[in-house]
């Protein structure tokens, strides 16, 4: 992972933590705090500079957050855009891309962690099982 995060993503990270740290923090205002770390999750995935390996798991981060997220959230911040367009990426995993559609319209299956946590055990750098 890079040493120090693009501005953006420190800003978002930054907008996060203010949500969850927040005196008068509610469960709506954590929610929305998810969909703000999706961002960032989104953000590693499409970055060209990162390994696979990487890419892959930030995607599952998104894919993560975004559950916990609200649908307004989700969409209002353009988390369900970002996560659609990096469904069509085919250099990420097709396990994970293929749970984004699940994610992205909020309907959310029994397996949903189970198939995020296929992609999280594989050993460093395999795509999937087999490949090297």
């Amino acid at each position: 992972m890079p040493d120090v995060l693009p501005e953006r993503e420190e800003r978002t990270l930054a907008n996060a933590e203010e949500l969850a740290t927040a005196g008068t923090a509610s469960h709506a205002f954590a929610r929305q705090g998810y969909a703000y770390l999706a961002l960032v999750g989104c953000a590693f995935a499409r970055n060209a500079g990162l390994s696979k390996r990487h890419r892959d798991l930030g995607l599952v981060a998104a894919i993560a957050f975004a559950a916990l997220s609200t649908e307004n959230a989700c969409a209002a911040l353009g988390v369900d855009d970002r996560l659609n367009l990096l469904a069509l990426d085919e250099s990420l995993d097709d396990g994970v891309r293929s749970a984004v559609a699940l994610v992205s319209s909020h309907k959310f299956p029994r397996d949903l962690a189970d198939r995020l946590q296929v992609v999280i055990d594989r050993p460093g750098g395999q795509s999937r099982p087999g490949s090297a």
